[in-house]
């Protein structure tokens, strides 16, 4: 295998160095199975066409460049797809040359986008996959993987010819490192770098042999999702080389400094319009074919980042490394980002946080964190590492050492920015805290995309905080909530975790157990949770949600363990209850389940309410049921401590309906429930 990556790295080589410019024509084909604005949705299959002429020279060899565009039109607005085409220029197929990301101080350290320049081997595994038949050739297939993921590189598979190594066609994606496009000035200097494009850059080539002398890609297809205010958007473009010049001795003079649009050609126009056309609308089940493919892609990745905590700072640091003029990975890549918060304890709470990974070891990254509240006048800090291992970073070890602010409430629900903005505005503390100083260490597995787990041994001492502000922009004549009295302790636990989280279904359960007698600690107790979320699209107009949430416990618990599922919070609406605030009851045991029913107002023009305001808005029918008891044990445990230890009694259930815009930015509810004998009337704003 060594010596066939050998000779192909050797012709590529010669490729690169016998090859100075190229001057091209393209038949560039763009559809967009995505369009979105941010009030009306349209999904709505975008199609463009266009001939054009481009370039390429050295030492730019990351991108082609387009100076005339024919473009054919399709009969339908497609500014969508030009936009798209000028942001996303494209790639270059030919080679990668990775000296472009060297600079003249750094020459030992080199980043191969390409897997058959020469030295790549250092940055990649080869693996001989076969051997096929293609026309008159036999082909080898090979499969290539990065040994890094801070390395710009590509992943995929590779065909060459069998009897002499040419690369005659490729399938790969880009890692998250490579993702960017590279300027150089006239000395060889990096100028800039820049990102343009998403983690799920595919690009499929196949070539052709021209002058007896090169393989040069005669089509190339690539498959990509670009985010546009803030909305997926998946684009499919297929590009045809239909001619080549190389090596021009006047390219100098013959590239013009400005783009030319050109008129359309109306003989090209009728091939267009004989390839079969889309719907103007994408079926349902085609819909929901790409939204379930980019969601389930985005959650694979969140759930990752709940998992192991600290992927943003492998991610993070990985980039930063990247965009340091010269190429290399500096010694420590170190980023300094300011965090600024606001809650009841501190008041104001500033910090800084230093994330880094280190050079030579690769998959590991780390973070110090500091920080001082100004009302409770206490320092705080955490110093965290990560290590990823295995080729596909499947398996994962973190720990932890720290001396902050804690609490229980779940950061899905309750973000630090939420919080800060909801207390500093409207008093809106959500979380109850208490001090904890300690160590912890995690192990993670990541099974599939959407499925992982994770165990982790925690050891920290527990301590009471008080409020220490009754600030606020608004509600000024109001005091925050009092913050809940904990039982002080030492906690020693253990916690395993499941997470499975798709488009359709996010689950997942957990156990927490500590123990005197085993684990040392100061307290005796297990809990279990278990959650499950599902929805499904009952009409082209409507969706069904279900939530489902529980947990139970044996042992006396300590009250900053109780389980909480009450109420609405700030920026939050789906899979909460509706008529009762937050924190409103507690226990050491609950159930909690809802059940909506979305309805886009568009529903309404269709049966004959011609008004323009039913496209921007919709209903929810909503119900929701909860259950929470408080044992004796637990109990006992808190007579002596400011604790809320309200239960249900019996069994909560509500009622209602609600008007929102689709944003969900502002919204009405009609709410009843078996606590109030009257209909709840609530109006929000971002809450």
């Amino acid at each position: 295998m060594s010596e066939i990556v050998k000779q192909a790295q050797k012709i590529n080589s010669k490729i690169y160095n016998n090859i100075d410019n190229l001057q091209f024509k393209v038949h560039s084909k763009t559809f967009i199975y995505f369009g979105f604005s941010p009030l009306r949705v349209n999904l709505v299959p975008y199609f463009e066409e266009y001939y054009a002429d481009g370039y390429w020279e050295k030492p730019d060899s990351v991108k082609l460049n387009i100076y005339a565009i024919r473009v054919v039109e399709s009969g339908r607005d497609s500014s969508l797809a030009r936009s798209i085409n000028k942001q996303f220029s494209l790639p270059g197929p030919f080679i990668f040359d990775y000296n472009i990301l060297t600079s003249k101080r750094d020459k030992e350290f080199k980043r191969p986008y390409y897997p058959f320049a020469e030295g790549s081997e250092k940055y990649y595994e080869y693996k001989l996959i076969g051997t096929l038949k293609s026309g008159m050739m036999d082909v080898i297939e090979v499969q290539v993987i990065p040994k890094f993921i801070d390395v710009p590189a590509v992943e995929g598979t590779f065909l060459l010819d069998k009897s002499d190594s040419w690369i005659v066609a490729s399938d790969f994606i880009y890692n998250d490192a490579a993702k960017l496009t590279v300027q150089a000035d006239k000395k060889g200097n990096i100028r800039q770098i820049k990102f343009v494009t998403d983690e799920e850059h595919r690009i499929n080539i196949k070539k052709s042999f021209y002058y007896s002398s090169f393989w040069l890609p005669e089509v190339m297809e690539e498959e990509f999702f670009v985010s546009i205010i803030g909305f997926k958007v998946k684009v499919h473009r297929i590009i045809e080389f239909d001619s080549y010049i190389v090596n021009t001795p006047k390219f100098k003079t013959i590239k013009p400094s400005k783009k030319i649009n050109y008129s359309i050609d109306y003989q090209k126009q009728d091939s267009i319009l004989s390839i079969p056309k889309y719907p103007d609308r994408l079926s349902k089940e085609e819909e929901e074919r790409i939204i379930e493919k980019i969601e389930d892609k985005i959650r694979s990745v969140k759930l990752f980042e709940e998992l192991e905590d600290l992927s943003e700072i492998a991610k993070k640091t990985a980039k930063e490394s990247i965009k340091k003029k010269g190429g290399k990975v500096f010694k420590y890549g170190v980023r300094a980002s300011s965090l600024f918060q606001y809650n009841r304890i501190e008041a104001l709470h500033v910090g800084y946080k230093y994330k880094f990974a280190p050079a030579r070891i690769k998959n590991f990254a780390s973070s110090i964190e500091a920080g001082y509240g100004f009302e409770d006048k206490k320092f705080k800090g955490e110093i965290t590492f990560l290590k990823l291992f295995g080729k596909k970073k499947k398996f994962f070890v973190n720990s932890k050492i720290f001396d902050k602010l804690g609490f229980e409430e779940d950061t899905n629900n309750i973000s630090n920015v939420k919080n800060t903005f909801s207390s500093l505005i409207f008093k809106a503390d959500y979380r109850d805290f208490y001090r904890k100083n300690g160590v912890s260490l995690g192990l993670g597995y990541k099974f599939i995309d959407n499925l992982g787990a994770k165990i982790s041994f925690i050891s920290q001492e527990e301590k009471r905080v008080e409020k220490n502000t009754d600030f606020s922009i608004f509600r000024r004549k109001h005091p925050f909530r009092v913050n809940p009295e904990i039982l002080d302790g030492k906690y020693n636990g253990l916690e395993l975790s499941f997470k499975y989280n798709t488009y359709r279904i996010n689950a997942g359960s957990s156990i927490k157990y500590t123990d005197k007698e085993f684990l040392k600690s100061d307290f005796s107790y297990t809990l279990y949770r278990f959650w499950f979320d599902w929805n499904y699209r009952t009409t082209y107009f409507s969706r069904l949600f279900y939530h489902f949430n529980s947990g139970f416990s044996s042992g006396a618990v300590a009250p900053q363990r109780w389980f909480d599922f009450g109420g609405k919070v700030f920026g939050n609406y789906t899979g909460r209850l509706r008529g009762i605030s937050y924190k409103y009851f507690t226990g050491d045991r609950f159930i909690s389940s809802v059940l909506e029913y979305h309805l886009n107002g568009r529903v309404l023009k269709r049966i004959g309410m011609k008004r323009n305001f039913l496209t921007v808005i919709k209903f929810i029918f909503f119900q929701g049921v909860g259950w929470s008891e408080l044992s004796g044990k637990s109990r006992r445990l808190a007579e002596n401590l400011n604790v809320p230890t309200l239960t249900t009694d019996g069994v909560y259930f509500e009622a209602g309906i609600g008007i929102s815009d689709i944003l969900n930015i502002c919204r009405l509810d009609f709410i009843h429930n078996n606590i109030d004998n009257r209909i709840l009337v609530q109006f929000n704003i971002l809450r």
